[in-house]
């Protein structure tokens, strides 16, 4: 009733429920729809993909977060290109920032991300037998938490598992760690790894799809395989080269700041919204 009543010029939607199908059941021929698709993997294969295409199609506009996400969508949903859009996630920079007071703790690696198989910790992990003097805090929950901790007592490795953290707390957590590291098999658009470069952490992300197009070797971020030798190598590397950190730090903060801030994604989905009205 309350849909019917108000009467829209443009609608931008962030999730697939009975409540947008309704809305633009509703609305189809009155309004603008963008759809934007930000939904985890996970969820996106629980939803019926009917719905998916019946929305994404009623749509005038769909936004993605990645180019990965684009090329998959137009192919699996026969979309017009020229109705797609990619605006990455948001980082809120005044959140997730360089905090000087933090002291950063040497030799030690943070990743932050859920504990299941996408996410390659099982690698990492491994990595870390023949990197003496590495700490590593793992922030994230998931169903391979309890092997990961049997992996991490037979090695004796130095590994704090934080479980699921409140996200004001994430930015102070970032700040005390000298690295960050993503060593996922595959990524749509990891705003963990976007928050890590807000703080002025140096990055570590795997060549795979979703974090090679953001990530410049050696300028914004460091390139890796998944197995464990290739982990343990670009950790090396980057813990022993300070010059290394540092130009890794300054122009991965810089990127964030312009690509990634709250202000630089509403003006980019704006600008979408503003092409159909």
């Amino acid at each position: 009733r309350m849909l019917r009543a108000i009467r829209f010029t443009a609608s931008l939607d962030f999730t697939l429920d009975p409540a947008t199908a309704e809305a633009i059941a509703v609305h189809a021929e009155e309004i603008s729809v963008v759809s934007a698709e930000r939904i985890a993997d996970e969820w996106r294969r629980m939803l019926a993909e009917s719905l998916e295409r019946a929305i994404f199609r009623a749509g005038d506009a769909l936004i993605v977060a990645g180019h990965a996400d684009r090329a998959t969508i137009i192919q699996r949903y026969d979309i017009d290109a020229g109705r797609t859009h990619v605006v990455p996630n948001y980082v809120d920079t005044s959140l997730f920032r360089l905090m000087p007071e933090v002291p950063r703790e040497s030799r030690r690696v943070i990743t932050v991300g859920r504990l299941e198989e996408q996410k390659n910790t099982e690698s990492l992990i491994e990595a870390l037998k023949e990197l003496p003097g590495v700490k590593l805090s793992i922030v994230g929950d998931g169903s391979l938490r309890a092997d990961l901790e049997k992996r991490v007592s037979k090695y004796n490795l130095n590994v704090e598992f934080l479980g699921a953290v409140p996200h004001e707390e994430l930015p102070r957590l970032l700040n005390r760690a000298e690295l960050f590291i993503l060593p996922s098999h595959y990524e749509g658009n990891p705003k963990a790894l976007f928050e890590a470069m807000a703080c002025g952490l140096p990055v570590i992300g795997t060549r795979v799809p979703g974090i090679q197009q953001v990530l410049i070797h050696e300028e914004t971020g460091f390139l890796c395989g998944t197995t464990p030798s290739d982990i343990r190598a670009a950790l090396r590397e980057m813990l022993e080269r300070s010059e290394l950190r540092e130009r890794v730090s300054s122009r991965g903060l810089a990127y964030a700041q312009e690509h990634f801030s709250l202000t630089r994604i509403a003006q980019q989905e704006l600008a979408v919204l503003t092409t159909l009205s």
